[in-house]
């Protein structure tokens, strides 16, 4: 005792880390200067309730790292000028209500990572000035009402990492100056409407991994200067839509890894300094439209991990100027993505055919496909090539630096030029089409205008462009007459084109229902004059029972009409025979002057119940064009909602009618998973010359299935072939051409699923 008792005038003593496991009650006796004692990690058990009563100047005592496990409720008095006092990492269970009374001055107090079960009622009265409490990593279940009480100047208050599983009303009563409030990891499982009302000058709120089931409306009101707030790990489905109104300094929201399954379209109005968003990992499976209007600040949001199959387009419009910059305040090395969607709301950007061969003199078409729509427009530079003698492009459409233009919700572009002849040109000429690298493709807001979004990764949006993305075609001389030998015979040798085709339409009896096709054939084209068309029925080389087109009997199926100028024509196809299905294609041929790409060909199979007259839709069809026929070795790629028991039907017809498929001419299937992964092949189908369909297939797993056309010998045939996914099989089905290119498949992988 008293050994220190000659060092008068001593400000600083560190006794810290000496295996000190008890301490003489006159130790610091004489000390009066003392401003800063270090006896942390220590093997502390107890100390005497007189030790620190000399020390009227000290201002930092630290007592962490022991193995106290109770405190004399005097040890502190005398202690006026405290001002931090460290406790933490030590195994107290209680604390005496006094024994912080007298501690006026104190600022900082650390009472974490002890065995704390509970808190004395006004136990902190008398800490006036406190500024810091940490109190996380106790084994809290309660809080006394209005324990924090008087502590005005409080600014920090961590108590996560506790049992607490219910809190008062007013356990937050007098935080006026509250900054920083810490409820993360505890049990949680609702709180009292008006638990917040005083935290007026809140910045940083976090609840996140608690058991929070749901919020009552107006909990966050009054809050004016909250700038983070986390409710992240908890099990709520669903929010009150004014949950987060007047929040309007709120910067960091975090949602994730909660149960919600819809989100008020509301829910975030007003938000307008919101710079990071988090909804990942819940079970969101839409999201209103216009859910993230006005969010204009919106640096960083997250939506993977929920059950959503699509993305309404414009979603995104008033965040793109936003999206991908920095967050402030991240000081992290790995940059984080501007925008975080599941792999299978990306959309792959591919060329629809890999090549053609075409006759000098007519207008190339080449399409280009994204596999599935995206919420953005979506902006395609390209590249023209060369092989052989250069001969000049007319009619270039659009300009190659500007790029082709997706509008959101488009799947489907097209590039066209025309090649004239020359007398300089070689025999056959080629012209290679590369599509931009990704760093050169934009997004844009949905409408398309505007310029690119400035910071956002073309990747958070769109999967990495397949190799050889790259379109070729072969052009040669040839004379009209060699081309479309059935279209030329409609109108004695005129020039004509065919315009699109659907390749499988029914008509007639289906069960306990009566199945008509509607036809719509739109002119595109306003300055353009009226239209001569003709619209077939037929199913190949087997002849094609008689139809109805408007309830009129057309000799051989032929109807020919005219599409007036900027308007359309509806067709219904109906069957005469009250007690068959009659099943088949239609092809739309257009007279020259009017060109294939003046119109827009769509069906779809409605089905009218015999019982009492309704009407539904079977399924839609999409009209094709010449590009989306398959030749020999040419590939389509089928995507959407397979899997579950989900179904899908295939149905083809030749091309050309009349046309019969060679020997041995198949349709070969394969199917990968939604990363592009082998799993397996199906049964290949024998090609007729008749319109044939396959039985629905049914997947157990989410399926992209990958068609291919063998035409042994035979390179000229062509076959129109259409997917169709039918409300009864809850199947969607998105379907486009392009190379498709996988990794090797295992020897093994012969038989289909």
């Amino acid at each position: 005792s008293g050994v220190f008792s000659d060092l008068n005038d001593l400000v600083r003593l560190d006794l810290t880390d000496n295996s000190l496991s008890s301490l003489p009650e006159g130790l610091f006796a004489g000390l009066s200067s003392l401003e800063d004692l270090r006896l942390g990690e220590n093997s502390l058990v107890s100390l005497p309730e007189g030790l620190f009563s000399d020390l009227s100047s000290l201002k930092d005592l630290s007592l962490y790292h022991n193995s106290l496990v109770a405190l004399p409720e005097g040890l502190f008095r005398g202690l006026n000028s405290l001002e931090r006092l460290r406790l933490y990492n030590n195994f107290l269970a209680t604390i005496p209500q006094p024994i912080f009374k007298g501690l006026g001055n104190l600022r900082r107090l650390y009472l974490n990572d002890n065995s704390l079960v509970s808190l004395p009622r006004g136990i902190f009265e008398d800490l006036i000035y406190l500024e810091r409490l940490w109190i996380f990593s106790n084994s809290l279940n309660s809080l006394p009402e209005r324990v924090f009480a008087g502590l005005s100047n409080l600014q920090l208050l961590l108590l996560s990492n506790n049992q607490l599983f219910l809190l008062s009303e007013d356990v937050f009563s007098g935080l006026s100056a509250l900054d920083e409030l810490s409820l993360y990891s505890n049990q949680l499982t609702v709180l009292p409407k008006q638990i917040f009302s005083d935290l007026s000058k809140l910045r940083d709120l976090s609840l996140h991994n608690n058991a929070l089931s749901e919020l009552p409306g107006g909990i966050f009101s009054g809050m004016s200067q909250l700038e983070e707030l986390d409710l992240s790990s908890n099990a709520l489905s669903s929010l009150p839509e004014n949950i987060f109104c007047g929040l309007s300094t709120l910067r960091g929201l975090l949602l994730w890894g909660n149960g919600l399954e819809q989100l008020p379209e509301g829910i975030f109005g007003g938000l307008h300094s919101l710079q990071d968003l988090d909804l990942s990992h819940n079970s969101l499976s839409s999201l209103p439209e216009g859910i993230f209007r006005g969010l204009y600040s919106v640096r960083r949001l997250r939506l993977v991990e929920n059950r959503l199959t699509e993305l309404p387009g414009g979603i995104f419009d008033d965040m793109l100027d936003s999206l991908g910059l920095e967050i402030d305040g991240n000081f992290l090395i790995a940059p984080i993505p501007g925008l975080s969607v599941a792999p299978h709301l990306k959309a792959t950007l591919s060329f629809g055919l890999a090549e053609q061969r075409v006759a000098t003199g007519t207008t190339v078409k080449v399409p280009v496909t994204l596999s599935q729509a995206l919420p953005v427009a979506t902006r395609v530079p390209f590249t023209v090539g060369f092989s052989g003698t250069k001969g000049d492009l007319t009619n270039l459409t659009p300009i190659p630096h500007s790029g082709l233009l997706f509008l959101a919700g488009e799947t489907r572009g097209e590039i066209s030029f025309s090649v004239p002849k020359s007398a300089d040109a070689q025999r056959e000429r080629r012209v290679m089409l590369g599509l931009g690298k990704s760093s050169e493709i934009g997004l844009r807001p949905s409408d398309g205008r505007g310029p690119d979004a400035p910071h956002l990764k073309t990747g958070n949006l769109l999967l990495r462009l397949k190799e050889g993305a790259t379109h070729t075609v072969t052009v040669f001389d040839a004379e009209p007459s060699d081309r479309e030998p059935y279209c030329l015979s409609l109108w004695e040798g005129a020039p004509c084109s065919t315009t699109a085709s659907l390749p499988h339409v029914l008509a007639g009896v289906l069960g306990e229902n009566v199945a008509t096709t509607e036809v719509v054939i739109t002119h595109r084209d306003p300055a353009a004059a009226d239209c001569q068309v003709a619209v077939l029925f037929h199913r190949g080389t087997s002849p094609a029972p008689a139809v109805e087109f408007n309830g009129r009997f057309p000799d051989r199926n032929l109807l020919r009409t005219t599409v007036p100028r900027g308007g359309a024509t509806i067709l219904t196809l109906a069957s005469p025979n009250a007690g068959q299905l009659t099943t088949g294609a239609v092809y739309v041929f257009a007279r020259s002057p009017c060109m294939a790409d003046s119109f827009r060909v769509q069906g779809r199979v409605l089905l009218e119940n015999r019982s009492d007259g309704s009407i539904e839709e079977l399924f839609p069809i999409a009209g094709q064009s010449q590009s989306d026929w398959l030749g020999h070795g040419d590939c389509r790629v089928l995507t959407g909602m397979f899997g579950s028991g989900r179904n899908l039907e295939i149905a083809s017809v030749t091309a050309e009618p009349g046309m019969a498929a060679p020997p041995g001419t198949r349709l070969l299937f394969k199917t990968f998973d939604l990363k592009g992964g082998f799993i397996g092949r199906l049964s290949g189908l024998e090609v007729s010359g008749v319109h044939q369909a396959l039985p629905p297939w049914k997947f157990d797993q989410p399926t992209t299935l990958q068609m291919c056309l063998d035409v042994p010998g035979n390179i000229d045939f062509q076959l129109a072939v259409t997917a169709m996914g039918t409300a009864a099989s809850g199947a969607k089905v998105q379907y486009w051409t392009e190379p498709f290119i996988s990794d090797p498949e295992p020897e093994e992988a012969e038989s289909g699923p």
